[in-house]
Protein backbone atom coordinates (compact mmCIF):
# COMPACT_ATOMS: atom_id res chain seq x y z
CA UNK A 1 0.00 0.00 0.00
CA UNK A 2 2.66 2.43 0.82
CA UNK A 3 4.95 1.93 -2.41
CA UNK A 4 1.36 2.64 -4.43
CA UNK A 5 1.72 5.55 -2.83
CA UNK A 6 5.24 6.73 -3.72
CA UNK A 7 4.50 5.29 -7.43
CA UNK A 8 1.33 7.73 -7.07
CA UNK A 9 3.55 10.65 -6.08
CA UNK A 10 6.54 9.93 -8.46
CA UNK A 11 3.80 9.96 -11.64
CA UNK A 12 2.00 12.77 -10.55
CA UNK A 13 5.67 14.44 -10.72
CA UNK A 14 6.02 13.51 -14.03
CA UNK A 15 2.97 15.16 -14.98
CA UNK A 16 3.53 18.41 -13.40
CA UNK A 17 7.27 19.03 -14.45
CA UNK A 18 6.17 19.28 -18.24
CA UNK A 19 3.21 21.18 -16.99
CA UNK A 20 5.21 23.61 -15.49
CA UNK A 21 7.82 23.75 -18.37
CA UNK A 22 4.57 24.73 -20.97
CA UNK A 23 3.62 27.50 -18.53
CA UNK A 24 6.88 28.78 -17.84
CA UNK A 25 6.99 29.08 -21.82
CA UNK A 26 3.91 30.66 -22.44
CA UNK A 27 4.72 33.33 -19.98
CA UNK A 28 4.34 37.21 -21.71
CA UNK A 29 7.18 38.61 -23.10
CA UNK A 30 8.09 42.36 -23.91
CA UNK A 31 6.10 43.19 -26.35
CA UNK A 32 8.66 44.85 -29.44
CA UNK A 33 7.85 48.52 -30.69
CA UNK A 34 5.11 48.91 -33.20
CA UNK A 35 6.33 49.14 -36.97
CA UNK A 36 5.15 52.39 -38.91
CA UNK A 37 2.62 49.86 -40.68
CA UNK A 38 1.25 48.92 -37.58
CA UNK A 39 1.01 52.64 -36.39
CA UNK A 40 -0.62 53.49 -39.54
CA UNK A 41 -3.14 50.86 -38.74
CA UNK A 42 -3.76 51.64 -35.43
CA UNK A 43 -4.21 55.23 -36.63
CA UNK A 44 -6.67 54.16 -39.20
CA UNK A 45 -9.02 52.46 -36.90
CA UNK A 46 -8.74 55.24 -34.70
CA UNK A 47 -10.28 57.76 -37.91
CA UNK A 48 -12.55 55.16 -38.56
CA UNK A 49 -14.25 55.69 -35.36
CA UNK A 50 -14.37 58.75 -35.06
CA UNK A 51 -15.94 59.31 -38.27
CA UNK A 52 -18.74 56.73 -37.68
CA UNK A 53 -19.46 58.36 -34.54
CA UNK A 54 -19.92 62.03 -36.11
CA UNK A 55 -22.78 60.12 -37.96
CA UNK A 56 -24.37 59.65 -35.27
CA UNK A 57 -27.18 61.94 -33.54
CA UNK A 58 -27.85 62.70 -30.05
CA UNK A 59 -30.61 59.88 -28.98
CA UNK A 60 -27.86 57.03 -30.43
CA UNK A 61 -27.58 55.02 -28.29
CA UNK A 62 -29.42 53.39 -24.57
CA UNK A 63 -31.97 54.63 -22.79
CA UNK A 64 -34.40 53.83 -19.99
CA UNK A 65 -38.20 55.08 -19.57
CA UNK A 66 -39.09 55.56 -15.81
CA UNK A 67 -41.89 56.89 -13.64
CA UNK A 68 -41.85 59.72 -12.76
CA UNK A 69 -42.05 59.40 -8.54
CA UNK A 70 -40.42 56.44 -7.90
CA UNK A 71 -38.39 56.25 -10.51
CA UNK A 72 -39.22 52.68 -11.16
CA UNK A 73 -38.30 51.57 -14.70
CA UNK A 74 -40.29 50.57 -17.18
CA UNK A 75 -38.94 50.28 -20.42
CA UNK A 76 -35.83 50.54 -22.13
CA UNK A 77 -35.53 51.57 -25.80
CA UNK A 78 -31.84 51.03 -27.84
CA UNK A 79 -32.26 53.56 -30.51
CA UNK A 80 -30.11 54.30 -33.43
CA UNK A 81 -30.00 57.77 -34.97
CA UNK A 82 -28.45 58.81 -37.76
CA UNK A 83 -27.65 62.37 -38.88
CA UNK A 84 -29.14 62.12 -42.16
CA UNK A 85 -31.46 59.44 -41.90
CA UNK A 86 -35.08 58.67 -39.75
CA UNK A 87 -34.45 57.85 -35.97
CA UNK A 88 -35.17 53.65 -35.59
CA UNK A 89 -35.69 51.78 -32.67
CA UNK A 90 -36.17 48.67 -30.44
CA UNK A 91 -38.25 48.56 -26.95
CA UNK A 92 -38.24 45.69 -23.80
CA UNK A 93 -40.74 45.51 -20.83
CA UNK A 94 -38.59 45.93 -18.22
CA UNK A 95 -40.97 44.61 -15.66
CA UNK A 96 -41.62 41.62 -17.66
CA UNK A 97 -39.79 38.22 -17.73
CA UNK A 98 -37.60 38.31 -20.72
CA UNK A 99 -40.29 36.56 -23.80
CA UNK A 100 -41.24 36.99 -27.28
CA UNK A 101 -44.07 39.58 -26.39
CA UNK A 102 -41.48 41.56 -23.95
CA UNK A 103 -40.07 43.10 -26.80
CA UNK A 104 -40.27 44.85 -30.45
CA UNK A 105 -39.51 47.31 -32.45
CA UNK A 106 -40.92 51.06 -32.29
CA UNK A 107 -43.56 51.62 -34.72
CA UNK A 108 -43.12 55.53 -34.86
CA UNK A 109 -40.12 57.98 -33.85
CA UNK A 110 -40.89 61.67 -34.16
CA UNK A 111 -37.95 63.89 -33.00
CA UNK A 112 -37.14 67.50 -32.86
CA UNK A 113 -35.28 70.21 -30.69
CA UNK A 114 -38.67 70.53 -28.46
CA UNK A 115 -40.38 67.27 -28.46
CA UNK A 116 -39.55 63.25 -28.29
CA UNK A 117 -42.62 61.01 -29.27
CA UNK A 118 -42.70 57.26 -29.91
CA UNK A 119 -45.28 54.47 -30.70
CA UNK A 120 -45.00 50.80 -30.23
CA UNK A 121 -47.53 48.23 -29.54
CA UNK A 122 -47.33 46.08 -26.89
CA UNK A 123 -50.40 43.58 -27.65
CA UNK A 124 -51.60 44.31 -30.27
CA UNK A 125 -51.74 47.03 -32.98
CA UNK A 126 -55.02 48.60 -31.77
CA UNK A 127 -53.63 49.75 -28.85
CA UNK A 128 -50.42 51.67 -29.41
CA UNK A 129 -48.44 52.71 -26.15
CA UNK A 130 -47.57 56.45 -26.93
CA UNK A 131 -45.08 58.14 -24.90
CA UNK A 132 -44.54 62.08 -25.37
CA UNK A 133 -41.09 63.42 -24.01
CA UNK A 134 -39.74 67.20 -23.71
CA UNK A 135 -36.23 68.08 -22.81
CA UNK A 136 -34.92 69.34 -19.37
CA UNK A 137 -32.09 70.92 -18.04
CA UNK A 138 -30.34 67.69 -17.06
CA UNK A 139 -30.33 65.79 -20.57
CA UNK A 140 -33.05 63.99 -19.72
CA UNK A 141 -36.73 64.24 -21.06
CA UNK A 142 -40.02 64.49 -19.18
CA UNK A 143 -43.37 63.59 -19.96
CA UNK A 144 -45.99 60.94 -20.02
CA UNK A 145 -46.50 57.46 -21.02
CA UNK A 146 -50.26 56.83 -22.29
CA UNK A 147 -50.93 52.55 -21.92
CA UNK A 148 -52.51 50.48 -24.02
CA UNK A 149 -55.88 51.42 -21.83
CA UNK A 150 -55.51 54.67 -22.22
CA UNK A 151 -54.06 55.60 -18.53
CA UNK A 152 -51.38 58.18 -18.58
CA UNK A 153 -48.47 57.95 -16.33
CA UNK A 154 -45.68 60.53 -15.70
CA UNK A 155 -42.41 59.00 -16.94
CA UNK A 156 -39.00 60.75 -17.45
CA UNK A 157 -36.36 59.08 -20.03
CA UNK A 158 -32.68 58.66 -19.07
CA UNK A 159 -29.85 57.76 -21.14
CA UNK A 160 -27.83 54.71 -19.57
Amino acid sequence: MRLRGHIWLVSLGLVALPLAAVAQSLELSAQPPLTAEDQAFNAKILADEAAAEAHKGPLDGVWTLKTAEEGAALYAFLLSDQVNGPVEGAWRDLRRNLTVTSSGFIAEIHHDEEALSLRFYVRDEAHPVLVRLSPDDQSRWRGTLTDEAGHKLPVSLERN
